[in-house]
């Protein structure tokens, strides 16, 4: 039975929820700061 996410159960990428929000959330500062490089690389 489950009974909301368990923070020590790792899933597939046998990460645990909080490591993989983590990851989340450096994945999308890393995109946006590539984009803002991209935008002022802009002529």
């Amino acid at each position: 039975m489950q009974q909301g996410a368990d923070p020590t159960v790792k899933n597939g990428f046998g990460e645990t929820p909080l490591e993989r929000a983590k990851y989340l959330m450096n994945l999308g500062r890393k995109n946006n700061y590539d984009a803002l490089r991209f935008l002022e690389d802009a002529p």
